[in-house]
């Protein structure tokens, strides 16, 4: 699942942040209406393999990229423990195909899923 993630301040001051499903268009939009009211502090790229938190497994790899021209980041997320290079970069450039030139890799670490009480 590919999402775009805003983190802003919201009204009071108070750091937020705000998923939309896909690359761009409707963050777009956001963006654009809350900037009169708030400080928009970075918006991401995030694609990974589950759709909600809630569905990754217990251990998972991130790998930070960054586009070409550093403006842009991305995250991309791996299921299960995957510290070797050469295999992290074999999936980034697996699931962005041609897109894959225009990112490269910053860094990536294993992480643990917090679990939530309900």
């Amino acid at each position: 699942m590919r999402i775009t993630q805003v983190r802003y301040l919201d009204q009071y001051g108070r750091e937020q942040s705000a998923d939309f499903a896909g690359w761009d268009f409707e963050a777009m939009d956001f963006i654009r209406r809350i900037s009169e009211f708030s400080e928009i502090l970075g918006q991401g790229y995030i694609e990974r393999p589950w759709e909600q938190m809630d569905d990754a497994p217990d251990i998972f790899t991130a790998v930070d990229l960054r586009s070409a021209d550093g403006i842009k980041r991305m995250i991309q997320e791996f299921a299960g423990d995957i510290t070797d290079a050469r295999q992290i970069r074999d999936l980034v450039g697996e699931r962005l195909g041609s897109e894959g030139s225009e990112w490269r890799i910053v860094n990536s670490c294993v992480l643990r899923r917090t679990h939530r009480v309900h």
